[in-house]
């Protein structure tokens, strides 16, 4: 669980990272059956 945890927090980081870097960003909810590619990423990661 706590690896679990750990690469939470360091993707958490990444992702401030990346929108610090980029002058503009806007952030839209996407429903899970619209994206099925990020989904499986998302299930992927759990793991």
């Amino acid at each position: 669980m706590e690896e679990s945890v750990d690469s939470s927090i360091t993707l958490l980081r990444r992702v401030k990272l990346i929108l610090r870097s980029e002058g503009q960003w806007e952030i839209k909810y996407v429903p899970r059956e619209c994206n099925l590619i990020i989904d499986q990423l998302i299930q992927i990661s759990l793991f």
